[in-house]
């Protein structure tokens, strides 16, 4: 989606703009109840453990590139900005969780590229679980 013709209107800092995203990413982090899925999606800890699965047993053609070529490293450098704008927030113990989620979701990258695929599979799953912790971390901060 491309976006133009931003006008200004207020001047808010950095760190007053990401404190007022927190609520939104709070609500966000578990899972949207206010926009239904379309059949058969999935998101969250059950969408990490399925790839896990899909990972572990046989990736359909396409998967692996999309993951090593774009998924993991996106994912990644997300979760490190995050940790850094939480950080900075003086939001330590959500930073560190997002910081954690960083490492494993950047450690499946080499098991990707060599084809180590159980490895890989079982990254995913130490991933899944983790998926919770930082809304209920921004929650316990506020």
């Amino acid at each position: 989606m491309m976006r133009t013709g931003f006008v200004r209107q207020r001047r808010v800092t950095p760190a007053d703009a990401l404190r007022k995203s927190l609520p939104a990413a709070e609500r966000w982090l578990p899972g949207r109840d206010d926009l239904p899925m379309p059949p058969g999606s999935l998101g969250g800890p059950a969408a990490v453990a399925t790839l896990a699965d899909i990972v572990a047993h046989g990736m359909p053609p396409g998967t692996r590139t999309l993951l090593t070529a774009f998924g993991v490293r996106v994912g990644a450098r997300r979760l490190n900005d995050a940790a850094m704008c939480l950080q900075e927030l003086g939001l330590s113990h959500a930073a560190s969780i997002a910081q954690g989620q960083e490492r494993i979701l950047g450690s499946l990258q080499y098991p990707l590229v060599h084809g180590d695929d159980q490895t890989a599979a079982t990254r995913l799953r130490r991933l899944g679980p983790t998926h919770a912790q930082p809304g209920s971390a921004l929650g316990n901060a506020r």
